[in-house]
């Protein structure tokens, strides 16, 4: 066996090229799963901080709904800024309060129910 593999008509050189191919490959794979675990903490840290940033606007709006106050305006933070609108839902103690969040190029929108007598959020529509 050995003498099959070193001799001098260069049989060596096909498991080397098997042997490489199979060591760059794995190395590929490699970087790409590190990659692509890179980019989903990216996408899901982006993601909460949007929801932060709009439960923030949430929790200042409340208040301001309770005692009549302004129904439409701009929450703005370090990471973005936060259009709200809201509307009274016609023979309710509801509001449905429109959320458009800016950030860095992108936006996104979602509406809210709020309820005045319990002062909760009683549906999130994304």
């Amino acid at each position: 066996m050995k003498r099959l593999i070193f001799n001098e008509r260069g049989v060596l050189f096909p498991y080397v090229l098997v042997l490489f191919i199979v060591v760059s490959s794995t190395a590929i794979l490699g970087v790409e799963v590190f990659i692509s675990k890179q980019k989903t903490a990216m996408n899901l840290t982006e993601y909460y901080e949007i929801k932060v940033m709009e439960l923030l606007t949430l929790q200042y709006l409340g208040p301001q709904l309770d005692e009549g106050g302004a129904l439409s305006g701009a929450f703005v933070t370090n990471k973005g800024e936060v259009a709200y609108s809201a509307s009274p839902e016609v023979d309710q103690d509801q509001y449905v309060i429109y959320l458009r969040t800016k950030k860095e190029g992108s936006n996104f929108h979602s509406k809210v129910i709020y309820d005045q007598t319990t002062k909760q959020i009683v549906k999130r529509i994304d």
